[in-house]
C-alpha cells in the first residue's frame, strides 16, 4: 500500500466514491 504522504488527495477520494459500502469503511479509517 503506498503511503499516505505520497499518494495525491484525488486518489483516496476516488476510490472512497467507487468502492462498496463496507470497503469504503475500510478505507476511511485508513486515510483519517
Amino acid at each position: 500500500m503506498i503511503p499516505q504522504a505520497t499518494r495525491p488527495p484525488a486518489f483516496p477520494v476516488l476510490l472512497l466514491s467507487s468502492c462498496p459500502p463496507e470497503y469504503t469503511k475500510n478505507k476511511s479509517t485508513i486515510v483519517s
